[in-house]
């Protein structure tokens, strides 16, 4: 049996999606697609994480082992140093393990540019956004929409040649290109 790999056929999915949103809004042709910044760790990080996880977990072992031999021969001090030593690898261990389990960003975010408005897919939803009936604010490093549906986007440039990096909803590479563009189409 022959068929697309699961993650292509969720983004011909994702592609018809867009489109018929696009469509239906009559937002004309696509001139220009953006992806989501990408939650993957830059390479060699993953390496880093797993030494600083073995680390904390070998002094996790030590001074547990010390605070249990310190407190059974009577030295309460040495014992509780060793405690509080293990509890804080401990607890830099967890914090390091939580912050890597949680997602960054949505995989399937990607921002397309249309003749007369865009597509914000994020989070699992389409948002659409027609040039002339939305206000865009620029604010800082982000500019906020309003979709067809009245809800407010907010779209913030990644972490590409140099920009910042913000952890944050609709965040999309290739700002410095997306950004003049939205500029240039709302001062028509």
């Amino acid at each position: 049996m022959t068929g697309c790999p699961s993650r292509a056929r969720d983004e011909e999915l994702l592609l018809a999606k867009i489109s018929e949103a696009a469509g239906r809004q009559r937002l004309g042709r696509r001139r220009f697609t953006y992806p989501g910044v990408s939650g993957e760790p830059r390479p060699g990080t993953t390496r880093c994480l797993v030494l600083l996880k073995a680390w904390c977990a070998g002094v996790v072992v030590v001074c547990a082992a010390a605070a249990v031999g310190c407190a059974m021969k009577g030295v309460v001090l040495a014992a509780v140093a060793a405690a509080v030593v293990a509890a804080l690898s401990l607890g830099v261990l967890v914090f390091v393990q939580l912050g890597r389990s949680s997602p960054r960003t949505d995989p399937n975010a990607r921002l397309d540019l249309y003749e007369h408005g865009l597509t914000v897919a994020v989070d699992g939803r389409i948002h659409t956004v027609r040039y002339d009936a939305t206000t865009i604010v620029r604010d800082g490093d982000g500019y906020t929409l309003t979709d067809v549906d009245g809800e407010r986007i907010v779209l913030r440039g990644g972490a590409e040649r140099g920009e910042p990096r913000i952890r944050s909803r609709g965040e999309f590479r290739g700002a410095h290109e997306w950004g003049p563009e939205i500029q240039h189409v709302m001062q028509r």
